[in-house]
């Protein structure tokens, strides 16, 4: 009995690839690997969206910088949020973001932007940390 599920299963395994490579006499379309003319128009829309994302990055994160030297807070987060919905990262954004929380009272969320800037290469973030565990302790 076995023996028959296993020939009936490899049958129809056997059936289902032949049916999969033609079905009533016409081919299935297929990709062909080595079509660079398809391949050229995928890369090239790949760097436009990236370049746009760059760009949108750029816009956002200079808008942020510039609400936080005019102390924006609610602003400065509006824009880094923004900047980064691009999937760029910076740790000085997270820096910013940080010590707009941090003004307007949400100790907890800075203290998330501080270790996230502190993990992508921000100073700043590393200190502003050490100084809020400091505040923290002497409460």
């Amino acid at each position: 009995m076995k023996r028959i599920i296993f020939a009936t299963a490899l049958m129809c395994t056997m059936a289902m690839n032949c049916n999969a490579q033609y079905w009533q006499g016409l081919e299935y379309p297929t990709r062909d690997l080595y079509d660079t003319n398809l391949m050229m128009e995928h890369i090239r829309a790949v760097r436009e969206t990236a370049a746009q994302r760059l760009e949108l990055y750029n816009y956002y994160s200079n808008l942020a910088v510039e609400a936080y030297y005019n102390h924006r807070w609610v602003d400065v987060i509006t824009y880094v949020n923004n900047a980064f919905s691009t999937d760029y990262v910076s740790g000085d954004l997270y820096f910013i973001r940080g010590f707009a929380f941090e003004q307007l009272g949400y100790t907890s969320d800075a203290k998330k932007d501080y270790k996230r800037g502190s993990k992508n290469g921000s100073m700043n973030a590393a200190m502003a940390l050490e100084s809020l565990k400091a505040k923290k302790k002497k409460k």
